[in-house]
Formats: structure tokens, sequence, C-alpha cells
């Protein structure tokens, strides 16, 4: 038995038993499948899976934060002031790992794609970093406890850039939010082949809810400067965006035929 491998047209190589001639595998088929590797399935679900475990990611951080901080660390007895005093506690690692995570995927997850969508996804990503870096004020009782950037720079100076790239972050995920309504709103008619649940009538509006959340949240904390409420709104909000734009459940699962 003479066994002969042969090129698919997704340019895989088959282990075949056949005595047949084997074809010369056409080179124009095997140049594109090696060029355009992205267009595997493989490459998509795992795409689509980054994307949703930043979106759980953005839904589990309030949680995570809030109740690790009271029932398994012996923390405060009730929640603290923000979701950014949290540093200041035992779920600092917790904190400051989600936001790296959520940076360093922003920044980088299509950082070569040349459009306004992707460089305002960047720049949130460096935003998340910078409010990882930059801790919130030091709360009452702890001043002896001051990290070595607050100690260099001064906490009023750290605490200034935290804020400022917070309202960043958080300004540009309702942005983001609002690109993700655009564009699933013409999913239907652009690209009438890929399946989703439901439909563009459902996800557009859902992309520009979560958006609405985001800007409501701000105009909450800016008004009654209740900062954990309006934080914990802005980042559930964006967490579902991204959640559901990642978790296409009919493209990562597909019905066989």
């Amino acid at each position: 038995m003479v066994f002969d491998i042969r090129a698919s047209h997704a340019g895989k190589m088959q282990l075949t038993d056949s005595l047949t001639p084997v074809p010369r595998p056409d080179p124009d088929v095997l140049r594109q499948a090696a060029a355009h590797p992205e267009s595997d399935p493989v490459y998509i679900w795992s795409y689509l899976l980054s994307r949703t475990v930043v979106g759980f990611l953005g839904l589990a951080l309030p949680v995570v934060l809030i109740l690790g901080d009271v029932f398994f660390l012996a923390g405060s007895p009730t929640a603290r002031g923000s979701l950014s005093a949290y540093y200041h506690s035992g779920m600092r690692d917790v904190f400051v790992g989600t936001l790296w995570v959520t940076g360093v995927f922003l920044l980088t997850y299509k950082v070569f794609s040349r459009n306004l969508e992707n460089l305002l996804s960047s720049l949130a990503g460096i935003a998340a970093i910078l409010v990882a870096i930059f801790p919130t004020g030091l709360p009452p009782g702890h001043e002896n406890e001051a990290t070595p950037l607050q100690l260099r720079l001064g906490e009023t100076a750290v605490e200034r850039v935290h804020f400022t790239a917070a309202f960043v972050f958080i300004g540009l995920l309702a942005v983001i939010c609002c690109f993700f309504a655009r564009r699933e709103s013409r999913r239907d008619e652009v690209d009438p082949g890929r399946e989703h649940m439901f439909g563009s009538w459902f996800w557009g509006p859902f992309h520009y809810v979560c958006a609405g959340l985001v800007v409501a949240a701000v105009i909450f904390m800016a008004i009654t400067r209740q900062l954990l409420i309006g934080e914990t709104v802005a980042i559930v909000a964006f967490g579902l965006s991204w959640f559901a734009k990642g978790s296409e459940l009919r493209t990562l699962y597909p019905r066989k035929a």
C-alpha cells in the first residue's frame, strides 16, 4: 500500500492510501491559504473567545472586588467608596490584574487596523493601564501605606492622573459601544450570511443601550459623587457589550448540517 500526501483546498495536508496519481496542488490556492490564515475558523473562534473573556472580566470585576473583600479577606464590612478604592485593600491584585488584562487586550487586539474605532480602543487600553499604575488617594488611616509612586510624585499628582485616565477610559468605552451598535445595526445588510442569535433589530439597540448606560453613569457620578455605583454601572455595561459582541454563539458553535 502506498501512502500519498494530498493538499486540500484549505491548504491542509491529508494522508491517503490511494494508488491513484496525486494531482499537483494549485500554487495559487496554497499561497492564498498561507497569506490569509485568519480565514481559518480557529482564528475566528480564538478572537471571539478573547473578546468574550474581556467582557466577562468587566461583568465580574465589581462582584469579585466587593464580595471578595467582605467575605474572603475580612476587609471592610461594607462596600468601599469606589472600585478604585479596592486598590488599597486585599483585593489589590485582582483590581490591578483585571485592568492590565483589559488594557493590554484593548491596546493590541486590532492594533494594526487603521481606523478610528481601533485608535480609540488603543487609547482606552492605555487609559486602563494608567488607572492600574496610578492609584487613587489613600483612605483615612492609611497615610503610612503610600506607594513608591505616590511618595515620588506626590499623592495628589498621582490621584489626578488616576481620575483623568479613569474618565478617559470610561468615556471611550461608551464610544466603542456606539461603534458596535452602528456595525451591528447594518450586519444583516453587509454580511447576510453570518449568523448570530437574534438579529440586527436587537443587537444594534442593545449596544446603544450599553453606551447610554455608560454615559448615564458618568453623569450620575458627576452629580452625586457616588463613585462606586457609577463605576459599577459603567463597567457592567461595558462588559455586557463586549460579552455579547464576542459570544456570537452561532459562529462559535455552528449548527451541523
